[in-house]
């Protein structure tokens, strides 16, 4: 797999021209060792500091790797990491609404395991937290943060064509990790993928972008991108649209632009800003003393469209030559910019070419539009088991091995810890053929519903026509119970095409006609 000059692999391809330099293969950027004070910045330097530090707060450990080490101020149970972009400045507040608009990832460092949560500032400063995950946790992240050592932290976002509908696209968010680096720098696993179609009222739109929707889709662009933590404390910006006498070095510079606007120009005020990005780096918090360190940071603009495997020919449509790769992909990184080093990547064909990795979805209809009982109790009907059963061989189910089913779930009352909400795949004879290995403790279930991971990531079992991939709880009070999200077949559009159903199991298993468990399923 082709990897970066610090070794870390690149997830999608490079796109095929760059944003920026207006011709190429990608681009990859890396820090320099220059910073700038807020009140001083010009977007000459990659990072720019808040105002209650200075300049000798931020020390360079090491210039051949990149490493640095920054100042935060510690909150117990407060302070998150986060990756967000791509956005512009935020001066203005929501008079610049449309600039300050941005997708970001937020881990919470002191947290044990460390909790995720996916947030979208439809106006600078407002925070939205995603109401279809809420805050998660995820078993490829086990490690508290501060005090552990090296992370890896990276962050996907670009817009899927048509996504909505025909002519509007969605945007995509994807979270990766690699909780271990420095054992295995190339092991890395997308915790999470999240796409942003505009509705679940995700936003506050009321005061963003001249009065836009409240879950209005951010599929325009600007030219930062931060990796920071605890406000302005370090904020890195490591893309420079051009040299510093140009007339657009700060995209939409002064201009008020407001939704009608953005959308009209597509994504951004220079057409040149990318869209579609991966970023990633390197870090680690000691302790709480206030000082972390920052490596190997990396940004390019990918084509998300396209395997690493796929060779275009040279002329496409005709069939025929012989296919070559991209042109203009150098094998070696070379500097192309001056006040930082603005790089070529080295995304080149190899002998052994890869996809990324990470767990893909195949079965994703997560919305909800009502709820169903889950609890061996009256008031459930003694329901204890809902599924989404595989019908017959046009299911998107069968041959499918899952590595990992995400539920949304909430409590009534106040269940106790035990007994947990499971998941499992059985048979068409009801045979147990797998159990997850992680459960749901009911206690830590709000009384609204949120999606719940569960991991099969040791699951060997394939499922074939008949079998049910389950969410169970045994719990027997007419009061303190479970509640699933249920999909009503007949919501445009049809969950499967009817070749998946929801079933469910109060002694003995029956087909739902008009409903859909309201899941994602996932394989690796």
């Amino acid at each position: 797999m082709p990897v970066d000059k610090f070794g870390i692999p690149f997830w999608y391809p490079s796109a095929k021209t760059a944003g920026l330099t207006g011709s190429g293969s990608g681009f990859f950027w890396q820090q320099n060792n220059d910073i700038t004070k807020e009140d001083d910045y010009d977007g000459s330097a990659m990072v720019r500091i808040g105002k209650e530090h200075d300049s000798s707060d931020y020390k360079v450990i090491n210039s051949s790797t990149g490493e640095w080490q920054f100042p935060f101020n510690y909150s117990s149970g407060t302070d998150g990491l986060s990756l967000s972009g791509p956005t512009g400045h935020h001066t203005g507040g929501e008079s610049h609404g449309c600039q300050g608009f941005a997708y970001m990832i937020n881990v919470d460092i002191a947290a044990d395991p460390p909790k995720f949560r996916f947030r979208k500032e439809t106006f600078h400063v407002n925070y939205d937290d995603d109401p279809q995950f809420g805050t998660w946790t995820h078993p490829a992240a086990p490690d508290k943060v501060i005090g552990h050592g090296w992370f890896g932290y990276g962050w996907v976002r670009y817009n899927k064509k048509d996504g909505v509908a025909p002519g509007k696209d969605s945007v995509i968010l994807e979270v990766w990790w690699n909780n271990d680096p420095e054992a295995d720098i190339t092991k890395w696993t997308m915790l999470k993928r999240r796409e942003d179609k505009g509705s679940g009222n995700w936003g506050d739109g009321g005061k963003s972008c001249g009065g836009a929707q409240e879950d209005i889709v951010g599929t325009w662009s600007n030219i930062q991108f931060r990796f920071k933590v605890d406000a302005s404390d370090f904020s890195l910006h490591p893309l420079k649209p051009e040299p510093d006498n140009g007339p657009n070095i700060n995209s939409i510079g002064g201009e008020d632009m407001d939704f009608a606007d953005t959308a009209a120009r597509g994504y951004g005020y220079r057409k040149d800003m990318p869209r579609d990005i991966e970023m990633k780096g390197l870090f680690r918090f000691n302790d709480t003393s206030g000082k972390c360190r920052i490596k190997n940071l990396s940004l390019r603009e990918i084509d998300p469209d396209t395997d690493f495997d796929v060779i275009p020919e040279p002329d496409p449509g005709t069939g025929g030559g012989t296919p070559v790769p991209p042109i203009d992909q150098p094998p070696t990184t070379s500097t192309i910019s001056g006040s930082f080093k603005l790089q070529r990547d080295v995304n080149i064909l190899r002998a052994n070419p890869c996809a990324a990795t990470g767990n893909k979805s195949y079965f994703n209809w997560i919305s909800d539009e009502s709820e169903h009982n889950l609890a061996d109790a009256t008031i459930s009907s003694n329901i204890k088991r809902l599924a989404e059963k595989c019908k017959n061989t046009n299911s998107s189910l069968n041959g499918k091995t899952p590595a990992q089913f995400d539920v949304k779930l909430m409590k009534v009352g106040t269940p106790g810890a035990s007994p947990t909400v499971n998941a499992t795949i059985r048979s068409s004879s009801n045979a147990l053929k797998y159990t997850s290995i992680t459960a749901v403790d009911p206690t830590t279930l709000t009384g609204s519903l949120q999606v719940r991971t569960f991991d099969f990531s040791t699951n060997t079992y394939t499922m074939q026509v008949g079998d049910k991939i389950c969410v169970e709880y045994e719990g027997t009070s007419d009061v303190n119970y479970v509640r699933a999200g249920v999909r009503d077949i007949g919501t445009t559009p049809e969950a499967d095409s009817g070749n998946s159903c929801l079933t469910y199991f109060d002694g003995s298993w029956h087909d739902s006609t008009s409903r859909d468990l309201a899941c994602t399923i996932y394989e690796t």
